[in-house]
């Protein structure tokens, strides 16, 4: 009897064993995913993410590969778990590829500020000590919301800000980026470009209203017009 119940014991222990799932192939991964795609021809989708590594040091990328399961919303930012498995090759000098399935969306929050993003020409400065014929002298920002950065002339150098915060139509900006140090000729532009960045980062609210970008101070007055020249 005791040998019975011995048999039957194993019997059920190798029954919940054999029950037991066999785990995916691949690696599971946490990706963060941008609040826009690019287009491209690796998919059938027909255009592409840009993401990057949880905790990553590496910079935001294109995904060529599509997510298996992954339903994207434009304007959101998420962050992921995937599982990331190796395919095999058709041909061995073929760089790696990979196929990528959604197992959990850990987050999803909307991302702020993305209609800044383009290249603008500064076409309106009201602030009446804005230096004289400043019209000779071109100010063009580009704006990366990937990065939330503003880069743009500082006479025939290139420097940058940071912005640090977006909710709404309020902007807060930070520090700045590292400035080119070629040596500059003509003084009146590096003044009007120190002058420009200066009323940029006096503004704290936005509007956008087609390609029209206007900067506001702490009160709602303009302080700043530009036109966007390059999405």
């Amino acid at each position: 009897m005791k040998t019975l119940k011995t048999i039957l014991l194993y019997g059920v222990i190798a029954l919940f064993i054999s029950c037991e799932p066999e785990e995916e192939p691949g690696e599971l991964i946490t990706l963060e995913v941008f609040g826009v795609t690019v287009s491209c021809t690796s998919n059938n989708r027909g255009s592409c993410y840009i993401a990057r590594t949880q905790n990553s040091e590496e910079p935001f990328s294109i995904l060529a590969e599509d997510i298996e399961g992954f339903q994207f919303e434009p304007r959101f930012r998420y962050l992921i778990s995937v599982r990331k498995t190796l395919l095999p090759k058709e041909v061995p000098s073929q760089p790696n590829r990979y196929s990528y399935k959604l197992v959990d969306i850990l987050s999803k929050e909307v991302e702020e500020g993305l209609d800044l993003e383009g290249v603008w020409k500064a076409t309106l400065f009201t602030n009446p000590d804005k230096p004289e014929n400043w019209e000779k002298y071109q100010m063009t920002i580009n704006i990366i919301m990937l990065y939330k950065w503003i880069i743009g002339p500082l006479g025939c150098n290139s420097t940058g800000i940071i912005i640090e915060k977006v909710k709404g139509h309020q902007i807060t900006f930070g520090g700045g980026l590292p400035t080119t140090m070629r040596g500059c000729f003509d003084r009146n532009e590096e003044n009007f470009h120190r002058f420009a960045w200066f009323e940029i980062r006096r503004s704290k609210t936005y509007k956008v209203t087609g390609t029209k970008l206007e900067l506001f101070d702490e009160i709602g007055a303009l302080l700043v017009e530009f036109e966007k020249v390059q999405p």
